[in-house]
């Protein structure tokens, strides 16, 4: 049954909460513990997991506002929030009975990491052995279930798809399974915690995988048929706009009083008004890119109708928002001057936030070209979108 959470009135009285705990410091290494339980106790980390499991099953307007919305707030928290309610979600959609019943048995589990293939999966009969290194466990401090991709073999050799890519697995493991690295120092995204972890060789039960080319949800509506990239096009899209919007905001506050000696206060300078509109307009195209894209795809997931030019076009909104938000990010610390400049700054964790993001493999230059090659109708048919 569908449950009825006013997501945006959770948002509206949690915000300035989770806002009031943020550390904008060198050295933060996770969002608060609190700010996790507030995320768990509100419902909104579960507003994606399928109603049959007592889930929100939003739509994909709903979740983009609501990581929009948080990393606006603070980048390392929209980050955080987008990583495991994404995951969760996923996890709700695409596993077996027996593996899903365990994973939601518990109402604070949570899921980190990462589905590039970077592990491996040897076929056993009524699972797999796996084992791996992967990086970026965004929130594995807090999880009880990591992610995983793992190419899959059968006695030692690759098992392929009929275009010749391999088989690749997600995998849920138990962290319990997992030997964290701790090893994240970075720029950008410091509250994060996305450390580099390995999965111990272990068997684990084939209902805890589903194939990440070729599978289909086993439950939930057509949400979940926007295909696990499709979603993740929201996550990455949603959190650019939101810390750029944060980031151009404050420099329009800061505008109507700072000055510097012997000159108009910065909101009278007709460059800043130059490159302050010009900010605007890319952010508000974007968003509205973002939003046209990702409405067009969850309409076609809904009718199982989804074209490879509908994923590429939900990619090239990410990406593209990934770029526009460093772009207009860097006007807003450019005029905030020696505020931007200082340690503690919003402006200047967000600029550090995104360039820290953009780099992701999500939204990287190769997405520019893959999502290309698909619009113009050239993808070779190993392309995944």
């Amino acid at each position: 049954m569908r449950t009825t959470h006013d997501y945006r009135a959770v948002l509206d009285r949690l915000v300035p909460v989770l806002e009031s705990r943020v550390e904008r410091r060198e050295g933060a290494e996770n969002i608060p513990a609190a700010t996790v339980e507030d995320l768990h106790e509100s419902g909104l980390m579960r507003m994606r997991v399928p109603a049959c499991l007592g889930g929100g099953e939003v739509d994909a307007r709903t979740a983009y506002d609501a990581v929009e919305r948080l990393s606006y707030l603070d980048g390392a928290t929209g980050w955080t929030f987008m990583a495991g309610a994404n995951l969760l979600g996923l996890a709700g959609a695409f596993l077996a009975d027996d593996a899903v019943e365990e994973v939601m048995s518990d109402p604070r589990s949570c899921l980190a990491g990462q589905v590039a293939p970077r592990g491996r999966a040897e076929c056993t009969g009524a699972g797999y052995r796996v084992e791996g290194s992967f990086g970026f466990g965004s929130g594995s401090r807090h999880s009880n279930y990591m992610l995983g991709g793992f190419r899959e073999t059968r006695d030692g050799e690759q098992v392929r798809l009929a275009n010749g890519v391999p088989n690749v697995l997600v995998g849920v493991v138990s962290s319990k399974q997992i030997t964290f690295e701790g090893n994240w120092d970075v720029l950008g995204l410091q509250a994060t915690g996305s450390v580099d972890y390995s999965v111990v060789p272990h068997e684990l039960p084939a209902g805890f995988t589903w194939p990440l080319f070729t599978g289909k949800p086993r439950r939930g509506g057509g949400f979940y048929r926007m295909g696990i990239f499709g979603i993740t096009a929201i996550d990455h899209s949603a959190f650019s706009l939101g810390v750029a919007r944060r980031a151009l905001d404050d420099v329009a506050t800061m505008a109507v009083e700072k000055k510097r000696p012997g000159r108009a206060k910065l909101v009278d300078d007709p460059v800043f008004q130059f490159e302050y509109a010009q900010a605007e307009a890319s952010l508000r195209a974007a968003r509205a890119f973002v939003l046209d894209a990702i409405g067009e795809l969850e309409q076609a997931a809904h009718a199982d109708e989804v074209t490879l030019a509908q994923r590429a076009a939900a990619r090239l909104a990410a990406t593209h928002a990934a770029r526009t938000g460093i772009e207009v990010t860097g006007v807003a610390y450019r005029y905030s001057g020696s505020t931007g400049l200082r340690n503690g700054s919003a402006v200047q964790q967000c600029i550090r936030d995104l360039t820290a993001s953009e780099a992701h493999v999500f939204t990287d230059h190769n997405s520019w070209r893959d999502t290309a090659v698909a619009l113009l109708g050239a993808a070779p048919d190993t392309l995944f979108l």
